[in-house]
């Protein structure tokens, strides 16, 4: 069994990959950090965005494509679990990962 967090997140990655793939990512990288598809939070799966997730992703697409969807689908995440801190918001300071000059989104200085 699965909770809201999971599907939202395999619903958001489908839009990038097959349903297939992206329920394959996810399914990885939780049994990586042995979290179960029932019981992740919102923060545990923001987590998992932006380090094993991203690092998956990036290997079958471009790094800064792989980094902007996983952006919208944090701020889907953000939007519906508000209490969730997001790695990916003007709010906060970039994620360790991103250290490139040009990986903020627009409107980020």
């Amino acid at each position: 069994m699965t909770n809201a967090v999971y599907t939202m997140t395999v619903r958001a990655l489908s839009g990038v990959v097959s349903e297939r793939a992206a329920e394959t990512m996810l399914r990885a990288v939780l049994r990586e950090q042995n979290i179960a598809p029932d019981t992740v939070s919102a923060q545990e799966m923001q987590q998992l965005i932006s380090g094993s997730l991203l690092d998956r992703l990036s290997s079958v697409m471009p790094s800064a494509q792989a980094r902007r969807e996983l952006q919208s689908l944090s701020g889907q995440l953000e939007s519906k679990y508000p209490k969730a801190p997001t790695l990916f918001t003007q709010n906060v300071p970039l994620a360790t990962w991103d250290d490139a000059e040009g990986a903020r989104p627009s409107g980020m200085t």
